[in-house]
């Protein structure tokens, strides 16, 4: 018999077999996924959005608006993605893109800096660029190429809306980078000084930079730098653990902390929060975390075992 003071916890892995009644008796709220539109959570962003980018709601509004209802229906309809997503997923990686790019504005003193019409460029660039490495990314080389002309479709079309800058013509969506501070898309080689193997480096230590590494690498450092996860798909062998190790290991700094898990068929749960635990310090009573001042990164590799 269980008295007033006593609670029974149920955990349950799934509610693949539950109706959703229920779901309701033990107190919680289904919702399918499709009932959450991209919208609810772009108003919530942009009422989340610091007081000095309070005139560029209208534009956003509109950008938003126009660029994403077409490409969502593109990337669902006519593209194939190697990993699945959802519209929530896609526009809620374009949000965390472009906080990461309009990071200045949180301080008032930066932002009095920045001029009004460096503002107007600085959404618009980094509306394009975030809509490109978020919606129009996860599909295959085939989808991109779609995705690609549909891009330069609605920028061309009559009824979109004034863009400052526009992504240039001489190449594809994906091979520009968005400089934030001088407001203007380069070529990603541009954007990393000429390489040069140093005369006593190992053969297994170079690492040529492609535009690949190059890209992947600086969409990498960025969301991390604003404190946001990165998860990395791609076939065997095409060089994404190389990739991100370089980075974490030489491009992010003496700020940042970094420990790589290797994941196999053998990992259990116990083992990887024992790895975890080993590599942070007792801050107070159930409080755990990387030295004062340092922020640690958790490299998870071959997530799929």
């Amino acid at each position: 018999t269980m008295t007033g003071w006593m609670r029974m916890v149920f955990e349950v892995e799934d509610l693949a077999v539950a109706s959703p009644a229920t779901v309701s008796r033990n107190g919680m709220v289904l919702m399918e996924p499709h009932m959450l539109r991209w919208t609810s959570l772009f108003e919530s962003w942009l009422e989340q959005l610091p007081e000095t980018l309070a005139s560029t709601h209208a534009q956003l509004q509109k950008l938003f608006e126009y660029f994403l209802p077409p490409l969502l229906r593109l990337v669902k309809k006519e593209c194939k993605e190697p990993i699945a997503t959802k519209d929530t997923e896609l526009v809620h990686s374009l949000l965390k893109i472009m906080n990461s790019h309009l990071v200045e504005f949180k301080d008032e003193d930066l932002a009095k800096g920045i001029g009004a019409g460096d503002v107007v460029k600085r959404i618009d660039g980094g509306f394009l660029y975030s809509l490109i490495w978020s919606v129009c990314c996860t599909t295959d080389d085939s989808g991109r190429q779609k995705c690609d002309e549909k891009v330069r479709e609605l920028t061309a079309a009559e009824g979109c809306p004034k863009l400052s800058v526009n992504i240039p013509d001489k190449a594809t969506i994906y091979d520009f980078s968005w400089d934030t501070a001088k407001c203007k898309w380069l070529g990603w080689l541009e954007t990393v000084p000429a390489f040069q193997i140093d005369a006593k480096a190992k053969a297994q230590d170079i690492l040529v930079p492609t535009i690949d590494t190059v890209r992947y690498g600086y969409i990498l450092e960025t969301q991390l730098r604003n404190d946001y996860p990165v998860l990395f798909c791609g076939d065997t062998g095409t060089g994404k653990s190389v990739m991100v190790k370089e980075r974490l290991m030489k491009g992010m700094g003496d700020k940042f902390l970094s420990h790589f898990i290797n994941f196999s068929a053998n990992s259990k749960a116990n083992q990887t929060q024992d790895i975890i635990d080993g590599k942070v310090d007792k801050r107070r009573k159930g409080v755990f975390g990387p030295p004062l001042g340092k922020k640690l990164v958790v490299f998870v590799d071959d997530l799929n075992m």
